[in-house]
């Protein structure tokens, strides 16, 4: 069946006239959109609403400054659970008997004692000693891991001699009995050879 040009003439009108009202009604909604936010925007820039929002704020960060200072910083591991939590009371005797709650400190001496002086071991050894029994954060010479107490231990089959503590012997005897290169940097010196310049504990 053939369509006349009549036929394809209305047809034509009745979409552009489609296309119209749809337009129309799309420029409307954005227009009421649009007159909703300039209403909003509006209503924003009235005096006692600005004076509100910057209440609210300041309330808002003067509420969470002071809410700060009440954080409980006493963390240990009874805090990762419930208050009523079993597992709390099973924290609290792992801590007392097996962590004892203690931490490691590591320290590092720049530039080597001269141990060659039996008056400067001496004074390390008391300076260790009452690094050791800090009253409630000693943990006694179980936790301090030193190497001079290996080393006095290891030289002690030869008895009491201070050559064995002058640098140059100090350094070959360390390596000798094989105690761990990683608490100690060495430095070479013509003439004298290698010795220890610095080293490293923890207690």
């Amino acid at each position: 069946m053939e369509t006349s040009p009549t036929e394809l003439s209305i047809v034509s009108k009745l979409s552009r006239k489609m296309l119209a009202i749809a337009n129309n009604a799309n420029e409307g909604n954005q227009k009421e959109r649009r007159g909703a936010l300039l209403h909003f925007v509006d209503w924003l820039h009235f005096k006692p609403v600005r004076v509100m929002i910057l209440s609210l704020f300041f309330v808002h960060i003067c509420a969470s400054t002071y809410l700060c200072t009440q954080v409980n910083t006493d963390f240990d591991m009874e805090n990762l659970y419930l208050k009523r939590s079993p597992l709390t009371e099973i924290s609290r005797k792992m801590q007392k008997f097996v962590l004892e709650e203690s931490f490691v400190v590591n320290f590092a001496l720049e530039s080597m004692p001269s141990f060659e002086d039996p008056a400067v071991r001496e004074r390390f050894a008391m300076m260790i000693h009452d690094l050791e029994n800090i009253p409630l954060f000693g943990m006694g010479e179980k936790g301090t891991t030193l190497w001079t107490k290996e080393y006095e231990l290891a030289i002690s089959f030869w008895g009491e001699d201070d050559g064995l503590w002058q640098p140059e012997e100090l350094l070959k005897n360390y390596k000798e009995y094989g105690l761990d290169r990683k608490f100690i940097t060495t430095t070479y010196v013509p003439l004298r050879g290698s010795s220890i310049a610095q080293f490293l504990f923890s207690g």
